[in-house]
This record gives C-alpha cells, structure tokens and sequence, in this order.
C-alpha cells in the first residue's frame, strides 16, 4: 500500500520532483569526479607532493556535500508543507506517524537512489573532461583517462546514503512535530492590499535601499577609511563584518518592503486594457516576496557570495602570477657568491644567455610607516642601489619601470605590492648623516626580496650611491637560460642547491634627536666584553628560480580555481532550483485564481503574459541584486588587491544570466501548465 501511495504521490506531483532529481544527478556527477581525480595516480603523481590535490579535491567534494545537504533540506520542507493536508487525510483514514514517515522515506531513497546510479553514471561519463579541464588549468603534462574507480563508487554511495538518511530524519521530525489540527488549518495569507501603501511599508522600505547604498558608500571608500584617525585599524578589520550586516539587512528589507513601493506605483498606472489583472498580479507578486523574503533574501546574498568568491578566486591566479614576475622576473637569481658554483652545475656557459650583477649597499636607516591610523618608526636597515645599476638590470628585465632621477635629491623606492596598505613616509634619515627623500614610487619587480634582506630598496643616482658609506654591502646576479622552459634543470638546481638562509648582517642602531648612529656589518660587532650591545641579526635567502615558483603557483591555483568554479556554478544552480521549486508551489495555490480568470473569458495569451511578469519578478530580482552587491565586493577587493583576475566575477554574471534564463523560461512555462491543468482527483 506503501509503495503505491508513493508512487501515486511522485506521478502527480512529477515536476517539483523532476527539479529535485535533475540537482541530484548534478551534485552526485561532482562529487564522484572530484574523488576519481583524487584516486587517479598517475595525476597525483603529475601535480607532486608539494600541493595537497587531493586535500583540495576532498575539500571541494566535503562543501558539495554540505550544499546538497542544504538543499535537499529546503525541497524537501516545501515538499512537506504542500502536502499537508494529505498526510493529515492519511492519520484520519488511521496510518500511524511512523507509516507516514515510511512513506516519505520510500519517496527519499527512491528519488535519492535513482539520482545517485545516474550521477555515478554520468561521473564515470565526464570524469575524464573534467579531469582534463583541471590539468588545463593546472598546466601539467599528463594524458587524462577515462577509468571506473571503485573506491570513488563507494565512497559517493556511501556519502548520499548518510545524506538521505538525514534528510529522512529531517521528514520524521516534521512529521512528528505537527498535530492534525495543524494539516486542516487555513493558510494565513498577509492581507497586503495592491493599491494600499502604509507608512510602514515606506519607510522600512526606503531605509532597506538607504542600508543599502550606505553599504556600497563604505566599500567605494575603503581604503580612506583605513587610513582614517577615527576608524583605526580595529575599526577596519570590522568593516568587512559591517558592510555584510548592513547588506544583508538591507536586502531583507528591501524584498519585503521597498519592492511594494514599485509596485505601488506600478499599478497605479492609468494605461492598458486590462489593468485590474495588473492589480490582480501585482497584489500576488507582493503577497510572494512578502512570503519568501527570507528565502529571496538568503539567494541574493549566496548569488553575490558565489560570484565574489569566483572572481576572488580568479584574482589570485593572476596575483600569483604577477607575483611570480614580481619575485622572480628572471630565470634565476642568486647571491653573486654562488653564481660560480652554479654556472658550473649548469654545465656548459652557453646555457646562460644574459646575465647582470646588482650592487647594493645594506646602511642603517630611520624611517615611518603607519597601517591606518596606527605610525611606527623604525631603525633598521635599507638597500641602496643606483640608477646605472637599475637600467642595467632593466634590459633582461621587462618587467622594470623606467625610471629618471634629474639629481641627487631625488630617488624612487621600489613599492612592495603586496604591502600596498602601508604607507612610507618619504624621509629616510641614514646612520652617515644622509637625508633621502623619496620623490617617487614604483613597483617592486627587482626579484625576490627575501633575497634583499626583506627590506625596503631605493634607488638613488650614481653620485650619491657613491658618497653613501657602508660597510654590508652584497651583490645578486641575475641570468636568464636560453631555455627558459628547461623543468629537467630548473628541479636539478633545486635538489644541488636547497633554498637556505645564508649570508648573516649584524646591526645595531640608535637615534638621537635627529641623528642617527650605530653600524651595519657583514661581521659581528658583540664580543664577551660587548654585551651592552642590543645587535641584531638578519638573514637572506641564497636563490630564486622562476620556472620553480611558476610551475608551483600554477598547480596551487590552477587546482583553486577548479574547485571554485564548480562549487559557483553548482550555487548558482541550486538557488535557481529553490526558487522554481518555491514557484511550482505557488502556482497550485493559486490554481484557483487563475482557472476563474479563464471561466470569465480572459484570453489565455493574456493570462500566460501576466504569469511572465510575476515570475520575472522573483527570478531577476534577486539575481539583479546580487550581481550588484558582488560588483560593490569585487571593487572592494580590487582597491585592496588590485588585480585583472576579478573580470571573471564579470564573466561569472554572464554565465548567472544564462542560467536564470533557463530556469525562468522554464519555470512560467511550468507555472502556466500547472495552473490550467485539472485539480488531481
């Protein structure tokens, strides 16, 4: 009788569950490609040990599960609720609590089983695409196969069988919970008049757009603000936690509230033969997001979560890059100390196609630097290096700016990137009794800076490089390989010369009033009589290669930005499944209403168009703003970390577009079919 029912119940209610199965199949084709790709050897292999794949895959695979979760949760409360008052007819005809849950049980791993052998299906189909898809990503060379993996096959079964267990559970609990009065109680409908707009409805309605736009005020002026006395940097790092607060508040406000303001004058048009079907609509239309603010609430800010979280993702790629670039603009950098030993692993001269030496001089400096409203000042050591110096290295470096010093009392410093919140002042008072001020700044593509002491570099003209005493000064030499791409000798380097800290400077420095004094050497100046000294000690690191760190950035996010992807668009998926769903639903309540319309002679065209309008409503809605609260994040994200990598976020709208096309022609097809049918005997 059980399975009769069931049946029964899943055939004449085929469309919500055909939705619920299609996100099913999706989720379950995921979720085992990522646990092939953790299984597949000989990509393991490819990729190496020094980027955790298969931690990143298991990862992905853990929040695909956690989302599915998530929104078998949500379809499966809109299931319950729509059906009510059958289950209250089944307890009336004498089925038992727990014979209800059976048979919600049988329709959850009924549906649930068939997702999960078609997703295994469809997985095992795809796995080798989206195999090939990371290894583009990641830029390896491997081939990718298409194999049948069974410790991914169980691994999925297993993982879906606790999910609808849970979900089963879930239904038990609703089921359990409610009393019979409670599956014959009347609907409460809010009475919210089409052409009635109360003075609570207005102003929380213009305060949801003023909280808002207040929000997107604060993200345009960020980086002001952290520099502001007031904010301070507490004050900043909890600016992010305001923005979304007042985002998400605003968002709520606005579908339950600030959308009737639209509509209010919307319907208060003059225009159009049939405007009382307006009024007809506007007043359903209002009566839903009304209804569904929570839910409509919580979709717009999972859309703009996704899409900030994709172009984030994106922008670290090219970050990544920017900072190989940075740190390693030529094949190789080293201390000029070893560039010997390494000319002689390399094997034979003619390997080396350029190379240039960079002289620096370590001195002891004073200087400021404040984060937000919070200055320190320093005594610590500076690179100096000069003009002639810089334009030499410039010619195998492309990535150097040109720069022009017209006399001594001008120098640029070399502007750390990544530390673009930071703000020097532009006197550096040196431990000779030279002044610097710093005229100009540019980015810092000198190489890795670690190499530098990881300390801030200037550059100055050849005549007051020259009249700068010091007594720590250092040389790198830079070399390109005639072939750059050469991975067999670049990993040979590394094993002969393992990444260390080397090359030790000792300083000690004092300041008093204006002067500054203490030493900068290559030797200690703290014997057993000398321990008054406060010396300090800093180190460098020995070489860069380039061809290391960019086929590691490559791996690391390349793999990053695969898992984001597929993560964004199965978001972006389920939330457009949720509001069908929640369409279908209202559609049969309004059944009703509609089928009247058709018995008054209203065309069919007519009523088709007004279905159209109310749905175009709840889908772009919520997808519009979202895109614009993750427009308002990414420019945010790209003041802070200016980048070309967030376009993808904008790429990423395109593909939210596309989708909700779909499912918005889709759902007022569904919706129209569902209210002219016949009521189900």
């Amino acid at each position: 009788m059980l399975s009769k029912l069931s049946w029964k119940s899943v055939r004449l209610n085929y469309y919500h569950y055909i939705v619920y199965l299609i996100g099913m199949i999706f989720a379950v084709t995921i979720y085992y490609s990522f646990n092939a790709i953790s299984y597949d050897e000989v990509l393991l292999k490819s990729v190496g040990s020094e980027v955790a794949l298969k931690a990143f895959l298991s990862f992905g695979a853990l929040l695909i599960a956690l989302m599915i979760l998530s929104f078998m949760f949500t379809i499966n409360r809109f299931f319950f609720m729509r059906r009510a008052k059958e289950i209250g007819i089944y307890q009336l005809i004498g089925m038992k609590k727990r014979q209800i849950a059976g048979l919600f049980f049988s329709e959850i791993y009924l549906l649930g089983l068939a997702g999960l052998v078609i997703g295994i299906f469809f997985g095992i189909v795809f796995s080798k695409l989206f195999s090939m898809i990371l290894i583009k990503v990641m830029v390896l060379n491997v081939e990718s196969s298409l194999s049948l993996s069974i410790p991914s096959i169980i691994n999925t079964v297993l993982v879906f069988i606790l999910l609808l267990f849970m979900v089963s559970i879930h239904s038990s609990y609703l089921i359990y919970s409610y009393q019979l009065s409670g599956f014959f109680k009347k609907e409460e409908r809010p009475v919210i008049e089409a052409k009635k707009l109360t003075g609570k409805q207005a102003i929380l309605g213009v305060l949801g757009v003023a909280l808002i736009l207040f929000s997107y005020f604060l993200s345009l002026r960020v980086v002001s603000l952290l520099f502001n006395p007031v904010l301070g940097t507490i004050g900043f790092l909890l600016l992010p936690f305001v923005l979304v607060g007042l985002c998400a508040i605003g968002t709520y406000l606005f579908f339950k509230y600030t959308i009737h303001i639209f509509i209010h004058f919307f319907t208060r048009r003059k225009t159009g033969h049939y405007q009382g079907l307006s009024m007809l609509v506007a007043g359903n239309t209002r009566l839903h997001l009304y209804k569904g603010s929570n839910t409509l609430t919580t979709i717009t800010i999972f859309i703009a979560c996704s899409l900030g979280v994709i172009g984030g993702s994106a922008s670290f790629y090219t970050l990544s890059l920017d900072h190989v670039n940075a740190t390693n603009p030529t094949d190789f950098m080293v201390n000029s100390s070893l560039y010997e030993t390494v000319k002689k692993s390399i094997g034979t001269q003619d390997e080396i196609s350029e190379s240039v030496q960079l002289n620096f001089k370590l001195v002891g400096s004073q200087y400021h630097y404040s984060i937000s409203k919070e200055g320190t000042t320093v005594l610590e050591p500076i690179n100096i290096l000069s003009l002639s110096n810089y334009q030499e290295y410039q010619k195998i470096n492309p990535y150097l700016k040109t720069i022009k010093l017209s006399d001594d009392h001008q120098a640029v410093q070399l502007d750390d990137r990544s530390m673009s919140l930071v703000r020097y002042d532009p006197i550096f008072q040196l431990a000779d009794g030279t002044t610097i001020k710093v005229t100009a700044k540019t980015p810092d593509y000198l190489g890795e800076p670690l190499l530098r002491y990881n300390r801030p570099t200037i550059v100055v003209s050849d005549h007051l490089f020259d009249k700068i005493g010091s007594d720590a000064a250092y040389s790198l030499t830079a070399f390109n390989l005639r072939n750059s791409q050469d991975v067999d000798l670049a990993n040979r380097l590394s094993e002969e010369f393992v990444k260390e800290w080397q090359f030790p400077m000792y300083y000690d420095l004092k300041q008093e009033g204006d002067t500054v004094s203490g030493y900068v050497s290559q030797q200690s100046q703290k014997s057993g009589a000398e321990q008054t000294l406060e010396e300090k000690e800093i180190w460098t690191l020995n070489y860069s290669s380039r061809l290391t760190e960019l086929v590691y950035s490559r791996k690391l996010l390349g793999a990053l930005i695969y898992i984001v992807l597929f993560l964004g668009i199965f978001a972006l998926i389920i939330s457009g499944s949720v509001l069908m769903v929640r369409q279908f639903a209202e559609a049969e309540r309004e059944r009703g209403t509609y089928r009247l319309l058709d018995r008054l002679g209203i065309p069919q065209k007519q009523i088709r168009q007004l279905i159209y309008r109310q749905n175009i409503i709840i889908f772009f809605f919520p997808m519009l703003l979202g895109i614009l609260h993750a427009f308002f994040a990414v420019h945010l994200f790209n003041q802070l970390i200016p980048s070309p990598g967030y376009r993808l976020a904008y790429l990423s709208c395109g593909v939210l577009l596309l989708i909700y096309i779909v499912y918005y022609v889709l759902t007022s097809k569904i919706y129209y079919w569902i209210v002219e049918k016949d009521e189900p005997s």
